[in-house]
């Protein structure tokens, strides 16, 4: 994981929420998300993004074959507007 998710994971989260992120994100690695909120980004083909707990946002890559966290954070402008 990048500096910016692991700090987002340990300065802005609770221990429940990062629990809660965990939990989804080992779900969506595993190539089994369902029961949770996850669209594809509009525009690209391997990008989804995944709902957590109302305002938090995993943005990920998956291919098929390969699963890797891009983005991590509050629900916002910004959000969306670099990918």
């Amino acid at each position: 994981m990048s500096d910016k998710i692991t700090k987002f994971l340990t300065r802005k989260l609770s221990a429940k929420q990062r629990a809660m992120v965990n939990e989804v994100w080992q779900k969506i690695s595993s190539h089994d998300p369902v029961g949770l909120s996850v669209k594809k980004l509009t525009g690209h083909d391997f990008l989804y993004r995944a709902r957590v707990q109302g305002r938090i946002r995993i943005i990920y890559y998956d291919d098929g074959k390969n699963v890797r966290m891009i983005h991590i954070g509050f629900r916002d402008e910004q959000t969306y507007r670099d990918f």
